[in-house]
């Protein structure tokens, strides 16, 4: 096979999750040397020509999009400059031309599209010019939300389900270029796929539901409820994150064990909320911040937590937070929002609680510290629910649509 993958970022540059991914399916397929690999991405430097690179079978190319800044660099500029970013990354005729001819010149079999913030939707008339089938995988809202959570500022940092003027302006740009281009949706959840459905997008395309995958988990992981109680939160700290709800729940937890240091409070990322939220915990010493660890360090951290909370504000389109938490046999106590919904059972897999209400999230969090037959219990059954969610088998169906196609 032949196949082209677009994704605004390839590592080494990586912001979030879709980049590893794309690059961890492009491994897989490089084990089989009759496959021919292209990846287009951004280059984060200004180049008139894309940069080129080989690797095996895998070709890279990298371009600059030609708009105002940098897609990595975007949280530095005001905001004025930051919409004018997006109005230009609606459809960006630099992509169109480059893209083209790529393309042109590549002739893939598929094309494999992702996160495309900072490339435009410009890709997918591209591609169509030269009737090559496509397929695309929602990470995010980023066709219906420029903020790519469905939660900012004018929703006041909720989810809602009738959005502001500017969002439903924004949708209509995105669905008259998308139109009848993509023949074939994979989404994670069915939340994702619904959203975009009422909203007008996919109704021409196949639509398919293929949840991400974790490395296979440890069959025999002990369940120990250790000395000293931890609760575990892996997160950007950015406002859509909701980590702030989870400080205040800890906060007013009235027991013993905050003053014995035997209740902590372990918070793992970083991001633009980071010394709003230190301001927040006001040097709570059960409180700590430990900001980015690598993959190893926060498989460490999860296998030392007691309990691991997700507590989003904005609806999430997976989590593997969430898997990775399950598959380490922990308690997951996570907001009643988006994909979360659909993977939680509420009090069998774990506990659900509504988004950025403090007290519902202190009073679960104190249920399950003086319950400790009840977290070894939903432990087991989380652990036993995330088995399905192997990258192996989330592999296996990817490669089945490709070879479909």
């Amino acid at each position: 096979m032949k196949i082209c993958f677009i994704s605004n970022l390839y590592p080494p540059e990586i912001v979030g999750g879709a980049e590893l991914y794309v690059e961890r399916v492009v491994k897989k397929l490089m084990e089989d040397k009759n496959n021919e690999i292209i990846v287009i991405t951004t280059n984060q430097k200004f180049s008139w020509q894309p940069r080129i690179e080989q690797k095996e079978n895998i070709k890279i190319y990298r371009i600059w999009p030609l708009n105002l800044y940098s897609l990595t660099t975007k949280k530095k500029y005001p905001i004025f400059l930051k919409i004018l970013w997006h109005l230009i990354d609606l459809w960006n005729p630099f992509i169109y031309f480059s893209i083209r001819k790529i393309i042109k010149k590549e002739k893939p079999e598929i094309v494999h599209t992702h996160n495309l913030a900072g490339l435009s939707f410009s890709v997918f008339p591209a591609i169509k010019k030269s009737i090559i089938k496509i397929i695309h995988t929602c990470h995010d809202y980023y066709l219906l939300c420029p903020y790519a959570n469905l939660v900012c500022p004018l929703t006041g940092w909720k989810f809602k389900k009738f959005p502001p003027f500017f969002c439903r302006w924004y949708r209509k740009i995105t669905r008259i270029i998308l139109k009848n281009k993509i023949d074939t949706v994979l989404t994670p959840s069915k939340f994702v796929i619904d959203v975009h459905l009422k909203n007008g997008f996919f109704t021409n395309s196949q639509r398919i539901i293929l949840p991400l995958g974790i490395n296979k988990s440890n069959q025999n992981l002990p369940f120990i409820i250790h000395h000293q109680f931890k609760i575990l939160c892996v997160s950007q700290l950015a406002k859509h994150k909701g980590v702030n709800t989870l400080i205040e729940a800890f906060s007013l937890i009235n027991n013993s064990q905050l003053k014995t240091n035997n209740l902590q409070l372990i918070i793992i990322g970083d991001g633009s909320e980071r010394k709003n939220l230190e301001k927040i915990a006001r040097g709570n010493k059960n409180i700590k911040f430990l900001g980015q660890l690598n993959h190893e360090e926060v498989q460490k951290k999860y296998q030392e937590a007691d309990v691991v909370i997700i507590p989003s504000l904005a609806p999430e389109t997976f989590s593997l937070v969430m898997f990775e938490a399950m598959a380490n046999g922990k308690v997951v106590i996570a907001s009643k929002i988006g994909a979360l919904v659909e993977y939680i059972k509420d009090g069998e897999t774990g506990f659900l609680f509504e988004p950025g209400n403090v007290n519902q999230l202190k009073e679960i969090l104190e249920r399950v510290l003086h319950s400790p037959d009840l977290i070894k219990k939903i432990g087991q059954n989380a652990f036993q629910f995330a088995q399905d969610f192997t990258f192996q088998k989330h592999w296996e169906k990817l490669e089945e649509i490709y070879k479909k196609l």
